[in-house]
């Protein structure tokens, strides 16, 4: 059987489960090209040697997650209701992290899941043509225009009716940097039921990577896991 390590470093591997037997799960949606803007053993370094389970999962189709996980569902409100029947199976209480395309997918199955807590990084609220042209956002204009010609009528692309149907018990917390666009798509959220947006200084949409450096990224980590502080 390969270890968890191996499996975060097989590009064909969508679900990588390290049981750990714990009370709390950490479950982390890899982006586009399967990263979570650093790489995922990275990311699960900083509970090394923590007693947690992890659950990495990848976008196969690398369409923010529209097409689901084969291994979970297939679309993404499919794919949150299989996570929270692994999760359940595992341990019952998980905590959601992404990056980018991982955490507007980490935001969508923490709603869809009834999970208690997720945590994205410069996510995208909205995926929606009308939106993205109104804010000017054309970044990954091949993925978007796949995501486009595969969307159906029922393709979640918009986060915000999840968020309007949430009674608020899903803490759903939104990190961004002064990345313009990230601004804009947070302020698509910012004040519905459940979300807070917490501002980080510097470091552009990858900020997630200036945020392992400083400590800031480990001290969420634990704090939302519930983990002592690193020495």
């Amino acid at each position: 059987m390969r270890s968890f390590e191996e499996l975060l470093d097989d590009p064909t591997c969508n679900l990588a489960v390290d049981d750990q037997g714990s009370e709390v799960a950490l479950v982390a949606f890899g982006g586009l090209k399967g990263r979570l803007a650093i790489a995922p053993f990275e990311f699960f370094g900083l509970t090394r040697g923590m007693p947690v389970t992890k659950v990495f999962i990848r976008d196969p189709a690398q369409a923010w997650y529209v097409d689901g996980v084969p291994e979970l569902g297939p679309d993404l409100r499919a794919a949150a209701l299989g996570l929270r029947r692994v999760v359940d199976d595992l341990c019952g209480r998980a905590v959601l992290f992404g990056s980018s395309a991982g955490g507007f997918a980490a935001v969508a199955a923490a709603l869809v899941g009834r999970f208690e807590e997720v945590h994205a990084f410069g996510a995208q609220v909205s995926m929606r043509r009308e939106d993205r042209a109104a804010m000017n956002d054309a970044r990954w204009r091949p993925r978007a225009r796949a995501l486009y010609d595969a969307a159906r009528s029922d393709t979640l692309l918009d986060l915000r009716p999840l968020l309007d149907a949430s009674d608020g018990s899903t803490r759903v917390e939104l990190h961004v940097s002064d990345d313009d666009l990230d601004l804009a798509h947070a302020d698509l959220a910012a004040g519905r039921p459940g979300v807070t947006v917490h501002r980080h200084p510097g470091g552009g949409h990858t900020f997630v990577r200036q945020l392992r450096v400083d400590g800031t990224l480990e001290r969420i980590v634990r704090d939302s896991l519930g983990l002592p502080a690193a020495l």
